[in-house]
């Protein structure tokens, strides 16, 4: 590949299985795959709940070094039981983690230690349509968006703290009417190997489309959002506040329903246009204007300016930096999903052996890269060059590393 760094988004949307209940049509599922998994010796996860929340899932830890890992692995609750097992995990296998045959609460952090590097890690719920990655450290800002306490859901913020130094945190609520700051949510202390959930059901109430940002003014935390109640579960990790985005993978078939929701964290209002590339077909631009210190939402499926014709890469510019998240399903459950961010070097994982419906890596960059993709415990090794702000579709099964 070229010497010089390189950032690339990587998007999977993967096929149904008989046990998962597909939104759209095969050809164009919704279980979505994205982001960068972090390699790393240490990872930490959060937002797995318990049966009785719905958001019950795995963690599913994959060993990329060259050699065995022993692992270990603590589950922390947010009544404040906890559990501590160790895994050997071959040189490229896989180990699941279930928090909740771990430790009794309703939701959950968990902390993989492992006794050298090769780590990567992604959580998902049973019921299928969400993932999230494991990340290998705390965040001092975490902006959370595409929320919503519309009747017969809810939104939990699960604050977990990885290290052994109390945390403190400052959450701001923004929706359409603007920004709150409540006194409950202000000062919020956590503490070492902690998690402490929020149920914002109780400051927001009955509100279709809002974000959070929390805000650590001492220590770190890791800040991810669970959303119950919309027909599948979701968990949605932190966002970046760009002003670029490239979302390699978004369906257009008929009878989905997707939009962007956004969220503006500044005093200036942005305006924000998605470019569609989807085939041989020209489609406008699509716009929106999300008014400062607030949040909004851009329709593109159903939108009678795209047509129903596969699955589409969007290329979303802003005048001002915003949060961003993807939400996918139909008109009685939709899944949603932090916009993926680039990084240099991409793992994505076949989760449910079920192989892709789509798997397409994109450069969100101004210089053409060259870009070795190579396929986990697999034969399979592809090299491609990608052009400026374009796009290309991968093998659709197995696990990939980008390099």
């Amino acid at each position: 590949m070229s010497s010089r760094p390189t950032r690339l988004v990587l998007a999977a949307v993967l096929v149904a299985t008989g046990a998962a209940v597909s939104l759209v049509p095969r050809s164009n599922a919704v279980r979505q795959s994205g982001g960068a998994l972090a390699e790393s010796s240490a990872l930490y996860c959060a937002g797995l709940s318990s049966h009785a929340l719905g958001a019950d899932g795995i963690v599913t830890v994959r060993n990329i070094a060259t050699v065995s890992r022993h692992v270990d692995v603590t589950v922390h609750s947010d009544t404040g039981a906890s559990s501590t097992t160790t895994l050997t995990i071959a040189a490229g296998a896989t180990a699941p983690v279930q928090p909740a045959q771990l430790a009794a609460g309703s939701l959950y952090g968990v902390d993989l230690v492992a006794n050298g590097p090769g780590l990567v890690a992604v959580e998902h719920t049973l019921s299928g349509h969400t993932t999230a990655p494991c990340s290998p450290a705390g965040r001092p800002v975490s902006v959370l968006t595409g929320l919503t306490t519309r009747v017969g859901t809810d939104t939990y913020v699960s604050l977990f703290n990885p290290t052994a130094t109390p945390a403190v945190v400052n959450v701001t609520v923004y929706s359409s009417s603007g920004f709150a700051a409540p006194n409950a949510l202000q000062g919020i202390t956590v503490p070492g190997h902690v998690v402490t959930v929020l149920n914002l059901g109780q400051y927001v109430v009955n509100n279709p489309n809002f974000a959070v940002r929390a805000r650590v003014v001492h220590g770190t935390l890791i800040a991810r959002a669970t959303v119950t109640g919309n027909g599948v579960p979701s968990l949605v990790d932190a966002t970046a506040v760009t002003r670029h985005v490239v979302l390699p993978v978004v369906t257009t078939a008929d009878g989905a329903v997707v939009s962007l929701d956004f969220v503006n964290p500044s005093n200036r209002d942005a305006t924000v246009t998605a470019a569609v590339s989807l085939g041989d077909f020209a489609v406008p631009d699509q716009s929106v204007v999300v008014p400062a210190y607030s949040t909004a939402s851009l329709q593109l499926n159903p939108n009678p300016a795209i047509p129903a014709a596969g699955n589409a890469v969007v290329t979303v510019r802003s005048s001002v930096a915003v949060g961003m998240a993807l939400a996918v399903g139909t008109t009685r459950a939709t899944a949603v999903v932090a916009a993926p961010a680039p990084a240099p070097t991409i793992y994505v994982d076949d989760l449910y052996a079920a192989g892709f419906a789509d798997l397409v890596i994109a450069n969100p960059g101004q210089s053409p890269v060259t870009v070795t993709a190579t396929q986990i415990g697999g034969t399979e090794r592809t090299t491609v060059t990608i052009a400026p702000g374009a796009a290309t579709a991968l093998g659709t099964a197995g696990s990939w590393s980008t390099q």
